[in-house]
């Protein structure tokens, strides 16, 4: 996912696990404090992964 298709109803998605598979650059996951940091440090959601 790059910057602009990151908004909180495709991040709403990917915490309910509505997608299979999910493509983020490495920028995006490595963001310091960035929106998949704290998706992956919920707990509910880093269970189901």
């Amino acid at each position: 996912m790059s910057d602009s298709l990151i908004n909180p109803l495709s991040l709403q998605a990917i915490e309910e696990l509505k997608y299979h598979t999910i493509i983020v650059s490495p920028e995006q996951l490595m963001k310091p404090r960035g929106e998949f940091e704290k998706l992956l440090w919920k707990p509910e959601f880093a269970s189901r992964c």
